[in-house]
């Protein structure tokens, strides 16, 4: 039991970290969208998208010290922008920026914050923060744009024609370049994940910093290729392919073979053949074993192995 105990309170821990980071970024991606849907409105429902998406940005910046900083480098970089083109209902990135921060100003100034802080790692070292930062780079994020699946799913993009029309009219009007900010904040919320906690406490990314660090690089694959939409399906047209439609069937064959025979698929395939029965049967004997020593009055048995 006091095993069995700890493991539970070791799987809280991470599972609700893990939650902790993939739900206030999913709250996050809402509240952009509720500022990108307001933009292209008027009177009463631009203002109900602004509140709605300040709401939310409150909520993320006090959910969590790294995804709220993320959230306002992208307001930041959206509001700079529209400011700047001098873009209709820029007033709403300014405001959820200012609610972003007013969130993230809440968990950081909170005095239990401060606290465990001073009971984590030895950070401030610059020299660590290199080297657990070039680790990660090598070790994990080299590995992300490598995946088949990402590639295949880009493609289907590309090749269908109904999903790039689904552009907000803002981003095409603008006179600022939204591709070149889409690059460099990009890359400057990936760093926030990585260099953060190298300098505060000394630390690599932990597994559920990897899967947030992950889910902002595909937001950010997905949103720099919503960016450059135009550009690339211009330089389609003058390979001037034959046959779109065939490409765009071989482009979602190649996204569903990828989908079956990379990542963890194959290892699922293999636990629900090989290693589920085994386990199974395992389980099976141990209940065997447990019941012939309780019908014997015996104290003691040796059970196998359940794994």
């Amino acid at each position: 039991y006091p095993f069995f105990s700890r493991l539970l309170i070791l799987y809280y821990y991470w599972f609700s970290g893990g939650v902790e980071y993939s739900l206030s970024i999913s709250l996050g991606v809402l509240a952009f969208g509720h500022a990108a849907w307001a933009i292209d409105q008027g009177g009463w429902r631009r203002v109900a998208g602004a509140g709605i998406g300040a709401a939310l940005a409150v909520i993320v910046g006090g959910m969590h010290e790294l995804t709220g900083m993320t959230l306002c480098v992208v307001l930041a970089a959206a509001a700079g922008g529209a400011w700047h083109a001098r873009a209709k209902g820029r007033w709403v990135w300014l405001a959820l920026l200012a609610a972003a921060v007013a969130g993230l100003l809440i968990n950081v100034l909170a005095p239990g914050n401060a606290v465990r802080a001073a009971t984590i790692g030895e950070g401030h070292n610059l020299f660590t923060v290199a080297v657990n930062v070039a680790k990660d780079v090598v070790y994990e994020a080299t590995a992300w744009p490598q995946d088949l699946k990402l590639w295949a799913a880009t493609l289907v993009f590309l090749f269908t024609p109904a999903l790039a029309e689904r552009r907000p009219s803002w981003l095409a009007a603008s006179s600022i370049s939204y591709r070149r900010l889409t690059l460099a904040v990009w890359p400057t919320t990936l760093a926030i994940w990585m260099v953060v906690p190298a300098w505060a406490a000394g630390w690599r990314l932990n597994q559920r910093g990897v899967d947030g660090c992950y889910f902002l690089f595909f937001l950010g694959w997905w949103a720099t290729l919503f960016a450059w939409t135009p550009v690339l399906r211009e330089r389609l047209n003058k390979l001037a392919l034959p046959a779109r439609g065939r490409w765009q069937t071989a482009a979602l064959t190649l996204l569903g073979v990828s989908m079956l025979l990379t990542g963890n698929t194959p290892k699922t395939i293999f636990a629900l053949r090989e290693s589920a029965p085994r386990w199974h049967a395992a389980q099976l004997e141990r209940h065997r074993l447990a019941l012939a020593a309780a019908e014997e009055n015996r104290l003691e048995t040796v059970l196998p192995a359940a794994l």
